[in-house]
């Protein structure tokens, strides 16, 4: 996703909240896979929950309890594509037809 084309403020962590590390900027850590899915450990101990975490250049979502998302999600009353690997897909057409703008959501 474009660094510029989403923001947020805060991302949640471990059950805390600290100050990400800025659009465009990758964030530090390491996938984990368990018996309910994928999730991503940050440098510090801690992991993303409900919320954006850009990884690699490429935007995830965690869900409330720190598992990476696929598929259709709604956020704040937009919805947005996760693709099989997690990654959040932009400006173009999801695999069931529907056009994704720069932002990723769907345009309606």
């Amino acid at each position: 996703m474009e660094s510029d084309s989403y923001e947020y403020d805060e991302l949640s962590v471990g059950g805390s909240k600290t100050s990400s590390s800025g659009p465009g900027t990758s964030t530090p850590g390491t996938w984990v896979q368990d018996n309910f899915g994928w999730w991503y450990r940050l440098s510090d101990g801690s992991w993303p929950i409900g919320n954006w975490c850009l990884i690699d250049n490429k935007w995830y979502y965690f869900d409330k309890t720190g598992y990476m998302m696929t598929g259709w999600i709604d956020i704040n009353q937009k919805w947005y594509f996760m693709d099989s690997t997690g990654a959040l897909l932009v400006s173009t057409i999801t695999p069931d037809g529907y056009q994704l703008g720069a932002d990723g959501a769907w345009i309606e």
